[in-house]
């Protein structure tokens, strides 16, 4: 991602944050914990297919295992949210782990100006 689109998805999840504290609690812990487990999901992404490009060659175990690694960090928060309910809420969650497709979409539908967004610059 650039460096603009990092500024929005940072703008997004406070205001996101703040909206859903004024509602309820465990909105905003659902959505902070999906988007902290978002973040660590795309940083490990980035790091695999750095090294993949690096070495120029990839072997199947490996592919899978980071795989299977990132669905089960995918399902922890939402397993979390599911067995504490009193502490954050599930779809809280999922939006969360959306925050990057998110800020890519709104980053797509915001007006352009002479090199980036408006509301980024």
């Amino acid at each position: 991602m650039r460096p603009d689109s990092w500024k929005l998805l940072r703008i997004l999840t406070v205001l996101i944050s703040l909206i859903t504290v004024v509602f309820n609690w465990r909105w905003t812990t659902g959505f902070l914990a999906g988007t902290a487990m978002c973040l660590l999901l795309y940083y490990r992404t980035d790091s695999y297919w750095s090294d993949i490009l690096d070495s120029g060659t990839t072997k199947g175990s490996r592919y899978m295992f980071h795989f299977a690694i990132n669905f089960l960090l995918m399902a922890l928060p939402m397993v979390l949210a599911a067995l504490f309910p009193q502490i954050m809420n599930i779809f809280a969650v999922a939006l969360g782990l959306l925050m990057i497709k998110i800020t890519v979409t709104v980053e797509v539908l915001l007006p352009k100006r002479k090199g980036g967004n408006a509301i980024t610059e």
